[in-house]
């Protein structure tokens, strides 16, 4: 082989891993002439050496060898410049690989150029890993955004129109949905912002072929394209584009489409990696219309029961509120949700309600029945649950409360906690055990009892612990009542026993025997409890439930006084005066 570099020793050449390939300097048509090629260069294409040398680098092009970068090559050899890129050539079987080269001029010693030295190497698998590598990294991105974006369908929709702006390096991206006989513009980014809610006709349009062919489309011109609604696609800037149809399962909710002002914008690489990521986009429509169909279903079966149902927040403000809210309270929605139950109730209403909320903010379930006193006056008696919620770390945010209307209801009468009986049934009872006593002339007398400390057993030991301790009393109070008692809890702590023919002394042994037994039951949940007694007995004359209690818990108010764990019988003129009467422990 003649030496194409007299005086330069080539060898080395013929060793080295990179192609090599030398021409001459003649940039007239039809360009410079191969010289010399190293054996790695020939390996690389496919030809031999004789049918390279004496050839031109264009016997290496074809259909997808870029023009604009073969021009840009010829301006900087013609200007004697050094010069670099890459650019798809095709070996001697027909297969195309992309080629790296970097150009350098060899010159004499008059400066002039007498060759050009090209060192090259195939790329192709090495772009490929990294065009991968771009695609995995977009579609995490995909992922990772879409994680973000909640469950709100209009929210949704345009983390996908951002995420194929983003991912296809388009102008604009729309969603397109359809709705009757038209595909609808539901969200839009970067330059198609302009043109939310624009409508195409699904029988005439590229975005409908998509839609019902479920095929991913490139349009390189839509001037050119037929099958494109040309007014429609004219308004918005659409000359040439990417349509990929959004499935997911056996559904398909619509159409991505990324497009650009000039023809032949986009790549087949573009396409495949926004057909990639079409899957999660499409999965992430699909659980936002799930979530929004259920959500409507939820909603209209919650607004349908007779059950208030709400959730409020930290700071006691309705957050969510169904329509039995709206009847109970008699204010619409906007009235209750960012309001709090404070201002919704009167001040005795809220007051029977705020332990059990503040026990639902400090994270204990609860249930309970109060009577609600609203600010029209109305009263009801309630049963209500209270569920705390919280947030990924565990701290309460709010709570859920489901309150139901018993009034008028049996149940009404029994305590929802102990299952005895409650104040209702007492002073209704009550009052008919009292007049029949006053009109035969029999004694009936009235214990009043109170835990003592109750309030740091539920501070020490909480809420439901608190509970625990009142369930066990009911059922130790209902062991040691007769079957003519009436026994009942008052409120709160606080229990009483209205006793027929049984006179106040008699109440007053009664009482001790049961204030025994509670200093010597061994709670499960608290250990030890001790309770006060306050005993009056039915006097003559005009004598009712009202008066009877005032002096029971009049009584039962000096047994606190006087050191607590005791029972006290009223006395007028002793209580206030001097050492109470009865057991003192």
């Amino acid at each position: 082989m003649t030496d194409p570099l007299p005086g330069i020793k080539l060898g080395i050449l013929e060793q080295i891993d990179d192609a090599v390939v030398i021409t001459d300097a003649c940039l007239d048509p039809p360009g410079p002439r191969i010289v010399y090629v190293n054996p790695a260069f020939a390996d690389m294409t496919g030809y031999a050496t004789s049918e390279l040398l004496g050839q031109t680098p264009r016997m290496l092009h074809g259909p997808d060898t870029d023009r604009d970068q073969l021009d840009r090559l010829r301006r900087a050899l013609e200007s004697g410049d050094e010069c670099a890129g890459e650019v798809v050539n095709y070996r001697r079987d027909g297969r195309p690989f992309l080629l790296q080269w970097r150009i350098s001029p060899i010159r004499e010693n008059s400066g002039r150029i007498t060759h050009f030295v090209a060192i090259t190497r195939d790329v192709t698998s090495a772009r490929k890993r990294e065009r991968r590598h771009g695609e995995l990294e977009a579609l995490a991105r995909v992922q990772g955004e879409l994680a973000t974006g909640g469950l709100d369908i209009d929210t949704v929709r345009q983390k996908v129109a951002d995420l194929a702006l983003s991912i296809s390096g388009a102008e604009s991206a729309v969603v397109e949905e359809p709705d009757g006989g038209e595909m609808v513009y539901r969200a839009v980014a970067g330059q198609a912002a302009a043109h939310l809610g624009t409508r195409v006709p699904i029988d005439h349009s590229l975005s409908g072929v998509c839609y019902r062919e479920l095929q991913a489309i490139i349009c390189e011109d839509t001037a050119r394209d037929d099958r494109v609604a040309t007014e429609p696609a004219r308004a918005v800037g659409f000359r040439s584009g990417i349509l990929i149809p959004l499935c997911h399962g056996y559904r398909c909710f619509g159409v991505i489409k990324v497009y650009s002002g000039t023809v032949n914008r986009f790549s087949s690489a573009e396409r495949d990696l926004l057909q990639l990521a079409s899957g999660m986009l499409a999965a992430a429509l699909e659980s936002a219309h799930t979530y929004r169909s259920e959500r409507a279903r939820r909603e209209a079966l919650v607004d349908a029961l007779p059950i208030m149902i709400a959730y409020i927040d930290r700071d006691g403000c309705f957050r969510e509120v169904n329509t039995a809210c709206e009847r109970w309270f008699g204010l619409p929605r906007k009235r209750l949700v960012g309001h709090a139950l404070s201002a919704v109730l009167d001040e005795e209403g809220f007051a029977a309600i705020e332990p059990y909320m503040n026990a639902a903010l400090r994270g204990e379930t609860v249930h309970f029945q109060t009577q609600a006193v609203f600010r029209s006056g109305d009263q009801q008696y309630v049963e209500g649950d209270y569920t705390p919620d919280r947030d990924y770390r565990g701290r309460v945010r709010g709570f859920y409360a489901v309150v139901r209307d018993v009034t008028g209801l049996q149940t009404l009468y029994v305590d929802y906690l102990t299952k005895v009986g409650n104040r209702r049934q007492l002073e209704e009872k009550g009052a008919g055990l009292i007049e029949s006593a006053r009109r035969y002339g029999r004694p009936l007398s009235l214990i009043m009892m109170d835990v003592d400390h109750f309030k740091a057993v539920n501070d020490h030991h909480g809420h439901q612990a608190g509970d625990a301790v009142l369930r066990e009393l009911g059922a130790l109070l209902g062991h040691e009542a007769r079957a003519a008692d009436l026994l009942a809890r008052w409120g709160g702590e606080e229990f009483a026993i209205v006793a027929p023919e049984t006179t106040g002394a008699d109440a007053a042994t009664f009482a001790e025997r049961i204030r025994a037994r509670v200093e010597d039951q061994d709670f499960s949940a608290v250990g030890h409890v001790t309770m006060s007694f306050g005993v009056a007995e039915l006097e003559g004359g005009d004598d009712d439930m009202d008066a009877l209690h005032g002096r029971a818990d009049e009584a039962l108010y000096e047994a606190k006084r006087g050191g607590r764990n005791r029972v006290v019988t009223w006395h007028p003129t002793q209580l206030g005066q001097s050492e109470p009467t009865g057991t003192d422990r």
